[in-house]
């Protein structure tokens, strides 16, 4: 039977280096699914509230001097200026990730982006500290990026890792229903709490930051529960086979002198699915509420709605990716964003909840199917040596382009009005992304590592044993 695409060959080759290659063995699939979905839908938990309130909360709250228009500019700024972290984030987490291990880096990930959350809630409004506010505001978020670059690319790299071969896509799409559901419980609370709407911008948008810190204990202790990925343990074992050959712990040097142009065609092939995902829940909402009228309430009721259907989108995409083939799937996906992008603005012109809730149905559907199976499919891009380095990478600079998207969208609307320009931007976002991912025609990596671990001396066992539960 030939293999699907998304997997390796049937039977492996023979490993090189003579003997019987004893792969270390997976981490129990309930135990990955833990790590990598309840883990980042906690992260991403936090930074959906985050979003929200700078869509819909901020621009009250720290930017009351200015008018509207100018204060979600502002509001939107402090989101995208802090993106810039994120490179620097999926480098810290990145050389942790490939040089000392995937779990390990989840956890410090978690760490960082639950206590940065938690103050948030306790930072004074303008009119307590004037312009203070935003400026802690600036710098927590800069905090909140750091975690997240590492975040992402982390979770799927341990989570491709630790797949049967042929269900990588289906574990590979785990954090990206991890983001959905926590995407979910932050729109659920915001709904609950959102009631008063008077109250709810004075001190309600608080309380869901305070909660990220009993989720942020929860997703710790998922995470320390953990072994390591077999295929980082594989990897490390054939490092110190062939010490003389491999860069050992230098997985940066290696990244950027081996792989740095693929990095930034793995970054314009994320670039829709985040920038799209930005401009059709985040920028939607600002143009919801802005122009026209639309309570905060319905707003929230709407990403609500649209992230449980999301979840399905990406299950089914992802099982799709393993029957057919992710780049197969990962193509179809891309090129949505260019075919909805203007019936998506129009529906939002409709106003009210069909209007809103169609907009960010339509645009999420675009940016979801291809989110499902990119993970996977950029993954094996990268040789396991590098890998979480380079996903990370990649994906943080498609994440602050994709930020700057969204100042951009606003910038055209207070200059020309209307909706066209960001459907101008949606259909662009998802034209690059699709051309980056067809031009890579080179071999998968994923489980090539595995595939050509020879035997180990003596003692091997333990080590990986050592490098397995660190």
């Amino acid at each position: 039977m030939t293999p699907t695409p998304s997997s390796p060959a049937a039977d492996p080759p023979t490993p090189t280096g003579g003997g019987t290659a004893i792969p270390p063995a997976r981490t129990a699939p309930a135990k990955v699914i833990g790590a990598t979905v309840l883990g980042t839908t906690i992260e991403w938990y936090d930074f959906a509230i985050f979003v929200f309130a700078a869509a819909v909360v901020f621009p009250t709250v720290f930017f009351p001097t200015l008018s509207p228009g100018t204060g979600v500019l502002s509001s939107f700024a402090t989101l995208a200026i802090a993106a810039i972290a994120r490179p620097l984030g999926a480098l810290i987490f990145g050389h942790i990730g490939d040089s000392i291990g995937r779990r390990r880096a989840l956890i410090l990930s978690m760490v960082l982006m639950s206590s940065a959350t938690v103050a948030i809630g306790l930072v004074p409004g303008f009119g307590s500290i004037g312009w203070f506010a935003p400026a802690i505001l600036l710098t927590l978020r800069i905090v909140q990026s750091v975690a997240v670059g590492g975040e992402w690319g982390g979770a799927v790299a341990y989570a491709v890792e630790s797949a049967p071969p042929r269900w990588r896509a289906v574990f590979g799409s785990f954090p990206q229903i991890g983001n959905s559901l926590g995407l979910f419980l932050a729109s659920a609370i915001i709904t609950l709490i959102a009631r008063d709407s008077e109250w709810f911008i004075a001190f309600g948008w608080r309380i869901p930051f305070f909660v990220a810190g009993v989720f942020g204990v929860a997703g710790i202790i998922l995470r320390l529960i953990i072994d390591e990925s077999p295929e980082f343990v594989a990897a490390r074992r054939l490092e110190e086979q062939t010490r003389s050959e491999v860069v050992k712990d230098r997985p940066l040097i290696e990244l950027f002198r081996t792989e740095s142009g693929l990095v930034l065609q793995a970054a314009g092939a994320f670039l829709a699915t985040i920038g799209c995902i930005y401009i059709s829940l985040t920028y939607v909402s600002a143009y919801a509420a802005n122009n026209l009228n639309v309570e905060p309430r319905i707003i929230s009721i709407s990403t609500n709605l649209v992230s449980v259907a999301t979840i399905i989108i990406v299950i089914v995409s992802a099982v799709a990716g393993d029957k057919f083939g992710v780049r197969r799937v990962t193509l179809i996906g891309l090129f949505l964003p260019m075919v909805i992008a203007f019936p998506m603005f129009w529906i939002l012109t409709q106003g009210g909840f069909g209007g809103v809730f169609g907009a960010m149905m339509l645009g999420n559907l675009a940016s979801s199917v291809a989110y499902a199976t990119i993970g996977t499919m950029v993954a094996g891009w990268f040789p396991a040596r590098v890998r979480q380095s380079g996903l990370s990478l990649a994906y943080q600079i498609a994440g602050v382009v994709g930020s700057f998207m969204l100042v951009f969208a606003q910038l055209l609307e207070v200059e020309f009005g209307g909706w066209v320009p960001a459907a101008i931007l949606f259909f662009l976002l998802g034209l690059l992304s699709w051309l980056c991912a067809l031009l890579y025609r080179d071999k998968d990596r994923l489980g090539e590592v595995l595939q050509n671990t020879p035997s180990g001396p003596e003692g091997s066992t333990a080590t990986d044993d050592s490098i397995r539960k660190s």
